[in-house]
């Protein structure tokens, strides 16, 4: 009963947001999404969600043999519902493993399912068919989760103790290497493509950090002759960008990246005023006393 009384309660919560917030507001999208996951658990059975669980990793699998096929941007491109036999034709799959995938993909919203089989786009397949997401789910499926499947076994072997040498962990063990994982990645260029594929449009594709994040707090009292913002890791500076953008006088903000994806990057892709800096997280910062 505590169950039903917390569903209602939700249902209602729900129902008091307004078309309008829910197409403008972020915050207040992101409170919609949160109060519907909780919907959610509150209508679930607990033995069915923890069987869920055990068979989700086939999810991404139909998902990367998808990709593979080129199965979204057929579905995405086709401007009505097609049939696997279609499918089948332009991808050169066999017709029962494309229909059996789609029926996997469908269950979660990822193609949809106008009859037997007929498959039409969703806003899912849609997305799924950029050149971004699709190397986003190679590189997670090829890299990481080949990783991190063999966690457990890794975690026995080691007696359960957190890894802490970056040339002795999951990636190193998963994939048979003394490497650091991005010399890893890029000992293996279609994987390292597809990795700065996807951290590009991930980035490019978010929300902009300086809409929700009080970045006056972050310049107040700085100081001219210091660092106000070192972004380690920060791929092209996109989120060093906008807040120039929105800053133009905000201060030092310094890019540190590994030279490879410095060199990658052509002169006029970021703002002279940014520093651009080689940098190794595992190493020591060079920069002391920034603000952040």
């Amino acid at each position: 009963m505590a169950e039903g009384k917390t569903a209602a309660s939700l249902i209602q919560t729900l129902a008091s947001s307004t078309p309008e917030s829910l197409e403008d507001d972020f915050k207040a999208r992101q409170h919609a999404q949160s109060i519907a996951r909780k919907l959610v658990e509150a209508l679930g059975d607990p033995y069915q969600a923890a069987t869920e669980i055990a068979f989700s990793p086939l999810l991404p699998m139909a998902a990367r043999i998808a990709i593979d096929l080129n199965l979204f941007a057929l579905i995405a491109n086709a401007g009505a519902p097609i049939e696997t036999e279609a499918l089948a034709n332009k991808s050169g799959g066999d017709g029962l493993l494309i229909e059996r995938l789609l029926r996997t993909l469908a269950s979660i919203g990822y193609v949809g399912e106008e009859g037997i089989g007929e498959w039409t786009a969703t806003p899912l397949t849609n997305a799924m068919a950029t050149e971004g997401l699709a190397a986003g789910h190679r590189y997670e499926w090829d890299f990481v989760i080949h990783s991190v499947v063999k966690a457990p076994k890794y975690l026995r072997e080691t007696g359960h103790q957190t890894p802490v040498d970056p040339m002795n962990g999951l990636s190193q063990y998963g994939h048979n290497t003394r490497l650091s994982c991005f010399n890893y990645l890029q000992s293996i260029p279609s994987l390292y493509s597809d990795f700065n594929t996807f951290m590009n449009q991930w980035l490019g594709s978010r929300e902009d950090w300086t809409t929700w994040f009080p970045t006056q707090k972050l310049i107040d009292g700085s100081k001219s002759d210091t660092t106000l913002l070192i972004d380690i890791g920060g791929g092209k500076g996109q989120d060093l960008e906008v807040l120039r953008a929105r800053h133009p006088d905000c201060g030092k903000l310094v890019l540190q990246e590994l030279p490879q994806v410095l060199q990658g990057m052509t002169t006029n892709e970021l703002d002279p005023s940014i520093e651009r800096m080689e940098h190794d997280f595992f190493t020591e910062q060079p920069v002391k006393g920034a603000r952040a």
